[in-house]
């Protein structure tokens, strides 16, 4: 496992910055080199704050070799062009003198803008076109012996050449890489990512290798046996890696039923950060994020709205930065992939014509008031709840986006693993709609218990589970099962407050109480929702898959049916709310808690919504508003704060204690 620093994205930091293809070129930025623009267009992104720039030295621009044969189609050797390679240490890589040195202009003219680089090594798949040296067309990238050697000598001169620039920050192994081809295996992807790292550290070993693709879309978070076609998985890039990596295209993810600027899809991003840092225990960032598509998604000015609520959301989570994709628009490209039909546009934080977007601002606007904080870095919220994610019987990802948000609308920030990992200390241990064993086999099930037994809570809703004595544990079974999907109601006493939910299911399931109490039935009366004593701990059983219905509804957090549905988080997680310093009221106010000193402390407040939003904030005694950095008004009377927010916005309240 990899010993590196991942010096450019420590705790508590958030780097802003893009993903960069040159103004007026875009993939032919190398071919048609321009340093003038290149200069400019560095210049216009320091202005705005956009100080980690990812770069991609485009495969067969750097490594253009070609490959002769012999008359009978056998091979015969690799050129560059017709002429025979070097006898030297650049001519034995296939790599280009002129591109190197474009290169190395690009640094110097990144450190004079005071940008930070992160370089995507082998830029094969960009846009979803291939691009590969002419000599190796065909062969694949991931798989085949003769394109990994001449990937290694990439990278080992590339890196030993380049190691020495002060303005390169992080190496990636490419841009998604895990898209360039087929790994046969888990074995095959992982050993190509070793083969590519062992090549960056034999040179530099100090600066933070990236995994460059995403390593949460696609299955990527189940590491299970039962599911090997999941070749690139988190936990495997995390054996290669420093930091992993979020490409997040709201478009293509369940969030994207919602409008952009409407709770999903201001949280998702912050989700699936988290999973990934909780399962590998890797730092990560957004790498990618932005509207591919805009034009049919959202007016700028709601654009503005999502980036600014996500920026808010990501700092307070602990995500470690937020690269947007692109710098610029590229409507003006006629090159493939850009005038193939699917690929979108007009993505960019700067027109085409360097005309800065909303995105731009937004972005700049967030940089200055982090410059503007009176603290250095903002330390991570802590954490009493753990989510408990299944193997490939779950919809995994939709159960942990509906975790996630139910409890941000409660009020309690959540930690992430696999079931089947050490177990990590909780108060409070969440199952999310839950299939099969939950990816508890064996030893995980009985520590899961043993921790109920000594006292922690354990809430789990069902989706097809077959536990093993679930009976026994949670004082409740099913009676039967029926196919029957469509909406069912349910209604609930918590603490006394009624709640009523309408839930779209694929199925009905029947329940009996076997020595539980009962808190919520369906519409004919039969049990749903249980609450059982388990040695010192509690166990709350729900039995309908509650998170996967909130996140693949559209607009359900929004709607009468499952509006109400974080009331049920609020109930299962009273304990660690008790024990907040500042407590809220209002569902789609995200406040989390981060201490500065002993009498010092940092309230992240994020209206995630695009409507204005009062809320009254509970303060203990001796706790007073210091200032509030971003939107928003707060005024203090007593122990109480009266917060006023705009829409889609946030603010940093700094209270202190006397």
């Amino acid at each position: 496992m990899s010993t590196a620093p991942a010096a450019l994205l420590p705790s508590g930091s958030f780097a802003l910055g893009v993903n960069y293809w040159a103004s007026h070129a875009a993939t032919e930025m190398w071919s048609r080199w321009d340093e003038a623009v290149v200069d400019q267009d560095f210049r216009l992104l320091a202005a705005h704050g956009l100080c980690t720039v990812r770069v991609f030295p485009l495969w067969p621009d750097f490594q253009p070799i070609t490959r002769l044969y012999f008359g009978d189609n056998r091979p015969a050797e690799f050129r560059l062009g017709e002429q025979p390679l070097p006898d030297s240490e650049i001519g034995r890589a296939g790599m280009s003198e002129v591109m190197m040195v474009r290169f190395e202009r690009l640094c110097d003219l990144a450190a004079r803008h005071g940008l930070q680089l992160v370089v995507a090594l082998i830029t094969g798949q960009m846009t979803y076109r291939l691009f590969m040296p002419p000599g190796l067309a065909g062969l694949d990238p991931i798989g085949d012996p003769v394109a990994l050697m001449w990937e290694r000598r990439f990278v080992h001169y590339f890196v030993k050449r380049m190691k020495g620039h002060r303005a390169i920050a992080a190496w990636n192994f490419g841009n998604e890489c895990n898209l360039m081809g087929k790994a046969g295996s888990r074995e095959a992807a992982s050993f190509w990512m070793g083969a590519i790292a062992d090549a960056v550290r034999v040179h530099d070993a100090t600066r933070p290798l990236i995994s460059g693709m995403d390593a949460f879309g696609g299955g990527q978070i189940d590491d299970s046996i039962h599911e090997p076609q999941v070749r690139w998985t988190a936990r495997r890039q995390a054996e290669h890696c420093d930091v992993l990596a979020i490409h997040h295209y709201v478009m293509w993810k369940q969030a994207g039923s919602d409008p952009c600027d409407t709770l999903k899809p201001c949280l998702a991003p912050a989700a699936e950060n988290l999973v990934v840092a909780g399962i590998t225990g890797r730092p990560t960032f957004v790498e990618e994020i932005g509207l591919n598509w805009r034009p049919m998604m959202a007016s700028y000015d709601t654009l503005a709205a999502y980036v600014r609520t996500n920026l808010w959301n990501l700092w307070a989570e602990d995500c470690r930065g937020l690269l947007w994709w692109c710098a610029f628009d590229q409507e003006n490209q006629r090159q493939a992939p850009y005038g193939w039909e699917a690929p979108g546009l007009e993505h960019g934080v700067f027109a085409s014509d360097r005309r800065p977007q909303r995105t731009a601002q937004e972005i700049a606007r967030f940089r200055a008031m982090l410059d503007g904080l009176p603290f250095a870095s903002l330390p991570a919220a802590e954490r009493r709840a753990v989510v408990l994610l299944g193997d490939h019987r779950q919809h995994g990802e939709s159960a942990a986006l509906g975790a996630y948000l139910l409890a941000r609308q409660a009020g309690f920030a959540v930690d992430f693993q696999q079931a089947g990992q050490a177990l990590k200390p909780a108060e409070l241990y969440i199952l999310p709609s839950t299939t099969g064993r939950c990816g508890l086999a064996g030893e995980a099930w009985e520590r899961l218990k043993a921790a109920v037994r000594c006292g922690a809570s354990l809430y789990l809703s069902a989706d097809d589970v077959y536990l093993d004595g679930l009976a026994a544990v949670a004082g409740a079974e099913v009676v039967r099962r029926t196919g029957k999907p469509g909406s069912q109601r349910f209604t609930f006493s918590l603490g006394g407050e009624p709640l009523a939910l309408t839930v779209p299911l694929g199925h009905a399931t029947t329940f009996a109480a076997r020595g539980a109490a009962v808190l919520g039935c369906g519409a004919d009366g039969s049990p749903a929702l249980f609450s059982a004593a388990y040695g010192a701990g509690t166990v709350h059983l729900l039995g309908f898959p509650l998170e996967t219905a909130v996140v693949e509804t559209p607009m359900a957090l929004h709607e009468n049916g499952l509006r109400d549905a974080w009331r049920l988080y609020a109930h299962i997680g009273a304990g660690i709310l008790a024990r907040r310093t500042v407590a809220k009221s209002h569902p789609l106010l995200g406040l989390s808690e981060h201490r500065l000193s002993e009498r010092r402390l940092a309230a992240v407040a994020v209206n995630c919504g695009p409507e204005a939003l009062r809320d009254t904030l509970a303060l203990p005694a001796g706790w007073t508003l210091a200032a509030v950095h971003g939107d928003g008004s707060a005024t203090q009377q007593g122990d109480r704060l009266a917060l006023e927010m705009p829409g889609s916005c946030g603010a940093a309240l700094v209270l202190t204690k006397a």
